[in-house]
């Protein structure tokens, strides 16, 4: 053959390759989906939560994740609000249970203070602390008063709001609140060179409403069996935004 005319046949093959669109094959593995569910019980709502992954050979499972969130707040203060959150998961890989305990359960409390025209833009406290007492009036004086506390975490958004979270397991909180309904509360500074410490705000926590919710828990993982079970149908991609 014509060393040129080879040469342009080279050319040639190489531009139809390049010129031929290619095919995508999707890797089976590694394939996610979202498995969620939800259950009102009227004075709030529970959602639960599994994520699989989908391999060629097989389906496998992540933790089960639940979630109980009032439908209402709680004001304590003008443009200042308290929502509370029980938060379960289900360990991973454990067998099926009968029961679930307190102490795997917890109790997420936020505290947001708004911004408004009347007392201004609120301003992110330091460090501070929240202390609960059996009490049901949260502006009692109290000397040397035995509560329970725990630290927490501040953020401070663009809107001007300051939100505060807490977080206590469920079996100390029911514990220390035996016999009550409520509990009075309030969130102190850090101590002062003379180690007295300011009251930030207060008010009342009703731990009567985080009484036997548990037992929705088991309920809803069956509910998110079933729609396992029918993961293509009834599980979502997750959402994902490209960066």
């Amino acid at each position: 053959m014509n060393p040129i005319a080879s040469k342009q046949l080279v050319v040639a093959c190489i531009m139809t390759v390049l010129a031929t669109p290619s095919v995508a094959y999707s890797d089976p593995v590694g394939v996610s989906r979202s498995c969620i569910v939800t259950m009102d019980v009227g004075d709030g709502e529970w959602v639960a939560s599994r994520n699989l992954t989908e391999s060629a050979s097989e389906v496998q499972a992540s933790r089960d994740s639940f979630r109980f969130e009032p439908k209402q707040a709680i004001a304590f203060q003008p443009n200042a609000f308290l929502r509370w959150e029980l938060d379960y998961h289900w360990p991973a890989k454990a067998i099926d249970r009968k029961t679930i305990e307190d102490s795997d359960i917890g109790v997420l409390l936020y505290f947001s203070f708004d911004f408004s025209k009347e007392q201004g833009e609120p301003k992110k406290p330091d460090k501070t602390w929240l202390h609960l007492f059996r009490s049901v009036n949260p502006n009692e004086r109290r000397l040397a008063a035995t509560s329970l506390y725990t630290d927490m975490w501040w953020d401070k958004f663009s809107s001007g709001t300051v939100s505060g979270k807490a977080a206590i397991p469920l079996d100390h909180l029911l514990a220390f609140g035996q016999g009550y309904d409520v509990l009075a509360w309030d969130i102190q500074s850090a101590p002062d060179r003379f180690g007295a410490t300011q009251k930030l705000a207060s008010g009342m926590l009703p731990i009567s409403a985080m009484r036997n919710r548990k037992g929705a828990i088991l309920k809803l993982r069956k509910m998110l069996d079933k729609k396992a079970a029918r993961y293509k149908k009834e599980c979502d991609f997750p959402i994902t935004v490209s960066q």
